[in-house]
């Protein structure tokens, strides 16, 4: 029994259109030949590795499409210094508050009393040169490496792209193989999983052969 190629309706041996969906059909394509048992189940096997093939490719195809979809930065994000630089303006009030209180608690020692007030004055600069310049390290490391990350994106989707190319020509390829099958199965059996359900109607013997099986496929 011939099937619609859009609907997957059953189908006269005269009909030009589809009596469900209307559609025109090509009514001098060959339904199934008549298999034995062990024909069918190798059948069966064949059309489920080319199906399998498909899916496969589908997926794969699929995935790259939705890397391909995930917005890209326009411009890479810019790190500022003085998220890493505010630190040290603690560390040299902190430093300069405890040499000068050293400097007040040993003041009378003259000498030891300059030397903690001249260590209080310079910790601030020390701390505020060394701070500004990690800081500046920091942010030109950090933004050296945004850079880096979004050309390597960059990159990355281009490949999928290129992947996606040669995915596409595969497909093309397995579709037209299964192309000579589509008289033969109703768009709801066209996948490995149905294809296997088929496989089981044969070897359990509820159908004779790969035509018998579709056709009560096709009924449920």
């Amino acid at each position: 029994m011939p099937f619609c190629s859009k609907c997957g309706a059953e189908l006269l041996p005269n009909d030009l259109f589809c009596a469900k969906c209307g559609a025109q059909n090509d009514i001098s394509e060959p339904v199934i030949p008549q298999m034995t048992k062990e024909e069918s189940l190798a059948f069966a096997d064949k059309l489920i590795a080319e199906y399998r093939k498909l899916e496969k490719l589908d997926a794969e195809i699929e995935e790259n499409n939705r890397q391909i979809a995930r917005p890209i930065e326009a411009y890479p994000k810019q790190h500022a210094a003085f998220k890493y630089f505010w630190p040290f303006l603690i560390y040299a009030a902190v430093s300069c508050t405890v040499f000068y209180f050293l400097a007040g608690l040993f003041g009378r020692s003259l000498g030891l009393a300059a030397i903690l007030y001249l260590l209080s004055l310079a910790s601030i600069p020390f701390f505020l040169i060394f701070g500004g310049v990690r800081a500046v390290r920091i942010r030109n490391e950090l933004n050296a490496a945004e850079v880096s990350f979004l050309n390597n994106k960059k990159d990355h989707l281009i490949e999928l792209k290129k992947e996606n190319s040669i995915l596409q020509t595969k497909r093309g390829k397995v579709v037209h193989e299964l192309k000579e099958y589509e008289n033969m199965l109703p768009p709801s059996l066209r996948s490995s999983a149905q294809i296997s359900k088929v496989k089981i109607f044969i070897q359990s013997g509820k159908a004779e052969n790969f035509a018998d099986a579709v056709e009560k496929m096709g009924r449920r």
